[in-house]
């Protein structure tokens, strides 16, 4: 039976609805677990409306029309509930005060059955893959402020949770036959965390944004004064005048300007006109890898690094890099980020703050994914790193810390555990990047001497530390040569350096790759024995993202139970602190400068989580306390 909880006079239709005003739950349904599911007006917790709220013990369903009956907390907050993508109801329960108990989500137990393999995850898909039942779902459409509730609302909302037990149940057998109890468990106890962290939201220093937004706009007129220098200077190109601006007495090359400018002549955004330009001049055009003309930023780079070309036509391209790079800059990290929603920006006009949504489970790696741009929610994992944009995210509490903590060689340590690479595990924690560059850069200069560390020549450490995790991630000759600014030939030469000095790991990456093609999926580690399916995948993508998956994904697996672990210390301890994001091994907490142990406690559960996974090593963690995100 269906009972619709309500004091309105409403009449039923349907023979499978019962209205009542019965306001005691439990004289209705009987259990202690039960499936629960909410329709609102709209996305967003703090401005919409909870519609409806549907409860089911897998038997019965009632469901409450909450515009005329007040839930009831004692219920919700004592009770154990199944929810299918349980970190929106929890948000939206949270804000009226309420805090659920989630026991099971259907969602992220499907999304890490199925990870990697293609398949969607909503409950209609779910629904319809594990017990064959149907769902429509256009009825949700019609949830809006204002809507006139009628039994088609009641009965498709009944039907969202009524299924929910038996397919817990069924979800069951699969994750007991992977053996991904403990893995889902993890994902289940990050809901709360998680929606916490996306209602608490980020506070943004107003004034250190616009300043970026300033310097890049500067830095970006700067850059087109380049761009037309050369053209006119090294290669003849008549421009007419740019009003946009002036070019000074002297270019950032040294030499006297030319003339003014007209904006609307030449746009370096342009592929059509670049192009043009490259047939005129009769000078060659990149190429994509499905050997199209393009002028995007990897077909440059791939471009410039083959090093076929004249220095003046490489200085071109190298410059039209930075402005597309600039101009990306002040298009996704500009003003939206201190402007309101009603003015088409990201700032909530309730909270004051910009907020993000985190995805735990839709990657192929089980990494979290965040933002959702078209409701509203930034991306935080792509915010630059350079310190003048870290700076702009601040407390908006007085005197409150921000602490910034992250892993310190995760990768070589993971891989060094996982293949028992006697090199990597005798010196992971020494300076490997240093001495592996070294070799390296002694082999491509022919100097002996030759020396990379974090003083001498540390440019090249930096730019070896992106190969390293570029080559235990699959990446190609292309991508090394790209990241050292090399040729592809020096390139090859650096990935055999690496694979001379990390024999046994090359050959457990290849034994990775192989057993994946072989088998259809990965698992990361032996345990959580976390996994990732390669359906329909060529083989040269399941050798490259299964390599790229054994470790980002045990990366992830340690980063997710480590913030479970350090919420129930702050629990425990009554501690004054709050997450506030999570960048693949970045963690960020604010907190009160009190509680002045946290930090250390953050670091010590980082360090017994990697260890508990990885078995016979740990990963030490540096931080940071500052009023800000650090870089």
């Amino acid at each position: 039976m269906i009972y619709y909880i309500t004091k309105d006079d409403y009449i039923s239709k349907s023979d499978q609805i019962k209205v009542t005003n019965v306001l005691n739950i439990y004289d209705l349904l009987s259990g202690d677990l039960f499936a629960l599911d909410i329709e609102t007006t709209g996305f967003c917790p703090f401005k919409d409306k909870i519609l409806l709220v549907s409860i089911s013990d897998g038997k019965d369903a009632i469901i409450i029309d909450t515009s005329t009956i007040a839930l009831n907390h004692d219920f919700f907050n004592k009770k154990d509930f199944i929810l299918h993508n349980a970190k929106f109801d929890y948000k939206f329960f949270a804000n009226n005060g309420i805090k659920i108990n989630i026991a099971w989500d259907t969602m992220l137990a499907e999304q890490r059955i199925i990870q990697g393999s293609g398949h969607k995850a909503s409950l209609k898909d779910t629904l319809a893959r594990r017990l064959k039942i149907g769902l429509n779902k256009e009825v949700r459409e019609s949830f809006k402020k204002g809507v006139i509730i009628e039994d088609r609302h009641i009965l498709y909302s009944a039907k969202d949770v009524l299924h929910l037990h038996n397919l817990m149940h069924e979800q069951q057998n699969y994750i007991q036959k992977f053996n991904l109890q403990r893995t889902v468990n993890t994902e289940i106890a990050l809901v709360p965390i998680l929606a916490d962290t996306e209602l608490f939201g980020l506070t943004i220093d107003e004034k250190q944004w616009r300043d970026n937004i300033d310097r890049n706009k500067l830095k970006l007129k700067e850059i087109t004064k380049e761009l037309d220098f050369i053209l006119i200077n090294d290669f003849s190109v008549k421009l007419k005048e740019r009003k946009q601006y002036l070019l000074t007495t002297f270019s950032l090359f040294g030499l006297p300007s030319v003339q003014e400018y007209e904006s609307d002549i030449f746009n370096y955004n342009s592929t059509k006109q670049l192009v043009q330009l490259a047939k005129d001049l009769k000078l060659p055009i990149p190429r994509t890898n499905e050997d199209k003309d393009s002028f995007s930023t990897k077909a440059i780079i791939d471009f410039v690094n083959k090093k076929v070309y004249s220095a003046n036509y490489n200085k071109f391209l190298r410059k039209l890099v930075e402005y597309r790079a600039c101009g990306k800059r002040l298009n996704s990290f500009g003003e939206k980020f201190i402007t309101y929603e009603y003015e088409g920006g990201y700032k909530n006009t309730v909270t004051n703050k910009v907020h993000t949504t985190f995805r735990q489970s839709t990657t192929r790696n089980n990494r979290l994914a965040s933002g959702n741009t078209k409701q509203g929610h930034i991306n935080i994992q792509q915010i630059p790193r350079e310190l003048e944009y870290r700076k702009s995210f601040i407390s908006d509490r007085t005197g409150n810390k921000i602490l910034t903590i992250d892993l310190s060689g995760a990768e070589l340590i993971i891989l060094a555990s996982l293949s028992g690479d006697k090199y990597l595990l005798g010196n992971c924690k020494k300076d490997i990047h240093s001495e592996i560059a070294t070799m390296i850069w002694k082999k491509l200069t022919k100097d002996s001497d030759y020396i990379v560390s974090k003083t001498i020549n540390k440019d090249k450490r930096q730019a070896f530390k992106n190969v390293i995790y570029a080559w235990l991630y699959g990446a190609q000759s292309n991508t090394i040569a790209r990241l050292l600014d090399v040729s592809v030939t020096d390139a090859e030469i650096a990935i055999k350096v690496i694979e001379n000095v990390l024999v046994t790991a090359s050959t457990f990456l290849r034994h990775v790759a192989n057993q994946a093609i072989d088998n259809g999926y990965t698992i990361f580690n032996k345990v959580t024995n976390s996994r990732s399916w390669f359906v329909n995948t060529p083989d040269h993508e399941i050798r490259r993202n299964a390599m790229n998956y054994i470790i980002s994904g045990t990366q992830a697996d340690i980063i997710k139970e480590a913030i479970v672990k350090i919420d129930n210390k702050i629990k425990e301890k009554n501690i004054e602190a709050q997450l506030l994001m999570q960048v693949h091994d970045e963690l960020v907490y604010e907190f009160n400068p009190e509680f002045n142990e946290f930090p250390e406690l953050v670091r010590e559960q980082l360090k017994e989580m990697s260890k508990d996974i990885l078995g016979n090593i740990e990963i030490d963690s540096e931080y940071h306390v500052e009023n800000y995100w650090f870089k």
